[in-house]
Order: structure tokens, then sequence, then C-alpha cells
């Protein structure tokens, strides 16, 4: 939770309050989380095994991509594809190509693009066309 807060701007009080009140929440859940220090590209695939296969899967990462080279992005999708061939998978993301929000589905093995929407790059509003 502190690496977290260290990621917020200092000026940006706002978005510090609104991480707390989320850290406050999953403090009351009383949920443990496992920290895993590795490079996420070559992990994905033997994470998502370890998933109960009943759980609904979601990758989710808003402005990792944009740090990733033009093959890393390549590689990040092919292992998403990956884990949607042997298991049904949302792919939540922005910043891989562009700056929309996607929402990428795998079901029984089909890719489907659920929708698109443009985004604040820190979540402050967002436009989903209906």
């Amino acid at each position: 939770m502190r690496w977290l807060k260290s990621l917020v701007w200092p000026e940006d009080l706002h978005r510090i309050e609104v991480l707390d009140k989320a850290i406050g929440q999953f403090n009351k859940a009383n949920e443990q989380i496992r920290l895993i220090e590795a490079d996420a590209l070559s992990c994905l695939e033997e994470l998502a095994i370890e998933c109960d296969k009943e759980s609904i899967l979601c990758i989710f990462h808003t402005h990792v991509a944009n740090q990733l080279t033009k093959e890393q992005r390549e590689t990040l999708l092919d292992r998403v594809s990956e884990i949607g061939k042997k298991r049904d998978v949302f792919h939540i993301y922005n910043n891989i190509w562009d700056g929309q929000l996607h929402v990428e589905s795998y079901i029984n093995g089909n890719r489907n693009e659920e929708f698109k929407m443009h985004t604040h790059p820190h979540g402050e509003w967002f436009d989903w066309p209906i």
C-alpha cells in the first residue's frame, strides 16, 4: 500500500484520498493478497493456470503497457490470447496502442472486444459511447 501511495504525485491530494478510501475498503474486507516480484510477461500464463477454473479470470492493467517496448506489448497480448485458448478470461486495459480503455473477452477460445471508451489517463473521467 505504501508503494501504491508513492506512485501518486504528492500534490495530487484527491487521488491520495481516493486511494486511502480504496485501501480502507480492502482492509474492511479482511482479504489476503499475494504479492509476487516477477516479470509479468514471464509468469502471466503460469499464474493464470493457478487460478480456480470456476472463478472469472480478469487481467487488468492501466498505464503499464506504455512502459513496454512494442515487442513486449505484442508478447503481452499473445500471452493473454494463449490463456484465452485454455480458459475464459477478461482483459481490461489501456495504453497498449492508444489511450482508450479496452475490454476484451476470450470465451470458449473466441476473442471478442466488448467495447472501447476514451479515458482520462488517471481515471478522472471516461467517455462511454452508448
